[in-house]
């Protein structure tokens, strides 16, 4: 039988893994892949930083009530997770996301201010 488990074949058990571990890369290149795809567009890079926002990338996760910082800080830990991702995948469109995030803020307070 050719696929017993052999303790000692340490040169199949090296490309196994190394099999293995080829693939993970594989699986690793085509999650940062999907998410160049989805910064690629202003949709989907406004989608991006309303899903940082709201974990709280942004803000302290401090709160006088352990259970609601430790909760706080569970959704940060999310949103800092996806934003390692974002930098390593594509930080051009990281940059661009904050740009019109910024410009959109911008204009929303200037139509309040006028009234609107």
């Amino acid at each position: 039988m050719t696929d017993e488990y052999d303790p000692l074949d340490f040169p199949g058990q090296n490309r196994a893994e190394a099999e293995n571990a080829d693939e993970v890369r594989r699986q690793r290149q085509k999650e940062l892949s999907d998410l160049c795809k989805v910064m690629g567009s202003k949709e989907g890079r406004r989608f991006m930083h309303r899903l940082l926002s709201e974990a709280g990338v942004y803000r302290s996760s401090f709160n006088t009530d352990l259970a609601q910082m430790a909760f706080n800080e569970g959704n940060r830990n999310f949103g800092l997770i996806r934003l390692g991702e974002l930098m390593e995948a594509c930080p051009q469109q990281y940059a661009l996301m904050l740009n019109e995030a910024k410009e959109e803020n911008e204009r929303r307070t200037n139509l309040r201010r006028a009234g609107r």
